[in-house]
């Protein structure tokens, strides 16, 4: 007789809480558009597949799937979210490796910064249930509050997103939380002046960033002698390689595969997209290259290159060129059809409107790549777009500025 599949297990031990109030374990149904925190509970609690989302078309999907099955969104940030349907296998694998990673007791409290809809606060939160760890759901709290919730819970484990950590350490203003051992960094590019802010703010905590998608959970993670600008080496349990084009294995930079037991199992809801070959192995979607130690760089995702003038544009390299100048809080790069060079750049930059700027703009993309680089528009924002997981809202950045603007 076949094994029954691995399920999530809520720990008899552990604990949830969401805004401070803890999360009683359920009996029977979940309340209709209750809080997803409390879906997640009742799901654990009856262990039947489940996806945590409020479209109801989207639920539809979960209706018959296989026990020790699951759903997560992908975030979205050029298209609509895709659902991916997963094993809890496929979790419950790096849960175990985390834990001996990290040395996880049950005396460590974690905390979760973001919305559950988002991959990364829901493994974060299943995570630390499975385990028999208490966590603590922070979602929709000012980042002062987060703080402060931080030391009135004894947190010692942060997961976080860099755009959630730089709130959460700007908002301690300058105060510092020794009690914090570890925090887990992932859903974006960390930052070398967000990464100073969060270890300022948390002197104690060591700080590792990984990377990853929802479609194939942990890649990479750096560690204590990670070279700067690099996202680590392979996850335990991970393989990496770098194909060019042609999809035959380089040395150089190019598509970014990776095979590991942490993989989805595909979209649910018949998107496209998630390449895999024959061999187990599947695209992550971005351009990167290995140095001879293993570790992994990235240049940006595949599906954002463009050309100019018969040149590639990786627009996050741009963005991050011009997010390192004073005054500018951040930065979007778009295409925009141009007759003569294919396309152009557009800049969009989270920045008070200064004409003294504009100059310092066109200065850093030649610096970064070159005069045919420099943007012909520049726009001001006063806020850039940015979805529940804190990564651009390219969709709407290219409705307003781009391609459809």
């Amino acid at each position: 007789m076949a094994d029954a599949p691995a399920r999530f297990e809520w720990h008899p031990q552990a604990k949830l809480s969401w805004r401070a109030r803890e999360v009683p374990r359920p009996t029977g149904m979940a309340p209709a558009m209750a809080p997803l925190t409390v879906r997640l509970a009742h799901a654990l609690n009856c262990g039947g597949p489940f996806l945590l989302s409020d479209d109801p078309e989207l639920l539809q999907l979960t209706e018959g799937a296989a026990h020790g099955t699951f759903f997560t969104l992908t975030g979205g940030t050029t298209g609509a979210p895709k659902v991916i349907r997963r094993s809890c296998a496929s979790w419950i694998a790096s849960f175990e490796v985390n834990a001996r990673l990290f040395d996880c007791e049950v005396i460590d409290q974690v905390a979760v910064l973001g919305d559950l809809s988002h991959s990364l606060a829901q493994y974060g939160t299943v995570e630390a249930l499975h385990l028999g760890l208490d966590v603590h759901v922070l979602e929709g709290m000012p980042a002062p509050a987060q703080w402060r919730q931080l030391m009135n819970l004894n947190v010692s484990i942060i997961y976080g997103t860099p755009s959630q950590l730089h709130l959460l350490s700007k908002a301690g203003r300058g105060g510092q939380n020794e009690m914090v051992r570890l925090i887990l960094c992932g859903g974006g590019p960390l930052s070398d002046a967000t990464l100073a802010m969060v270890e300022e703010a948390f002197p104690a905590a060591v700080v590792r960033a990984f990377y990853g998608a929802a479609e194939t959970s942990f890649i990479s993670m750096t560690r204590y002698d990670t070279p700067p600008g690099s996202v680590g080496p392979a996850y335990p349990g991970a393989t990496i390689e770098i194909r060019n084009a042609d999809g035959i294995k380089t040395d150089g930079a190019g598509e970014v595969w990776v095979k590991s037991p942490y993989l989805s199992d595909g979209y649910a809801n018949g998107a496209e997209g998630g390449k895999r070959d024959g061999g187990g192995f599947a695209s992550a979607g971005e351009i990167g290259w290995l140095d001879e130690e293993g570790n992994l760089f990235l240049e940006g995702r595949a599906d954002r290159r463009f050309t100019v003038a018969d040149h590639s544009l990786q627009p996050e390299y741009l963005e991050t060129a011009l997010n390192a100048l004073a005054d500018v809080k951040g930065s979007a790069v778009l295409p925009v059809s141009d007759g003569a060079r294919g396309n152009r750049p557009v800049v969009i930059v989270e920045a008070a409107e200064d004409t003294e700027l504009l100059p310092r703009i066109r200065d850093c993309c030649v610096r970064a790549l070159g005069q045919w680089a420099v943007p012909k528009d520049i726009h001001f924002i006063e806020k850039l777009p940015r979805l529940t997981s804190g990564k651009l809202d390219l969709r709407t950045l290219a409705r307003q500025f781009g391609e459809d603007g």
